[in-house]
């Protein structure tokens, strides 16, 4: 048995950063081979518990900034002008314009990929837009858009 630290997620063996023990030749021709993991010396060890102790951090702070964002944007409504032609709308609105307009309402960079919607936006009205940042974290904005 050879101890491995694992650089990306294996089915059956674990998630990226994970110490596991598996067969040596299990280890040799597919784990090592294909640079999915490293062998686990005493120097790897710890600088993966750093790393992973930095991603943890990463992870918080960026968890914190969503959750004042969704406070200061929950229930609020955005309202977006755009040229027309009988109610179709010459661009589109997507995902990154509303972020944008979001971002300008709080002062604060919003990032693009918590914005979800399904379709861009084509017509003149109001539409119910989620901002998902975790899982168990999401907030409605609702985005009028009116003719310029």
């Amino acid at each position: 048995m050879i101890t491995v630290i694992l650089t990306k997620d294996v089915e059956g063996c674990g998630r990226a950063g994970d110490i596991c023990e598996v067969a040596d030749g299990f280890a040799r021709n597919s784990l090592l081979r294909n640079k999915v993991a490293v062998v686990a010396t005493p120097q790897q060890i710890k600088r993966y518990e750093a790393e992973k102790k930095r991603r943890e951090q990463e992870k918080k702070e960026r968890k914190e900034k969503t959750q004042r964002i969704v406070s200061l944007l929950d229930g609020k409504t955005i309202t977006m002008r755009a040229k027309h032609d009988n109610r179709t709308l010459f661009a589109a609105i997507d995902g990154d314009a509303i972020a944008q307009e979001l971002g300008s309402l709080i002062d604060e960079t919003v990032p693009v990929d918590i914005v979800v919607i399904e379709n861009p936006i084509k017509k003149l009205g109001d539409y119910d837009v989620e901002l998902r940042l975790d899982d168990d974290v999401s907030a409605k904005v609702r985005v009028s858009v009116t003719g310029a």
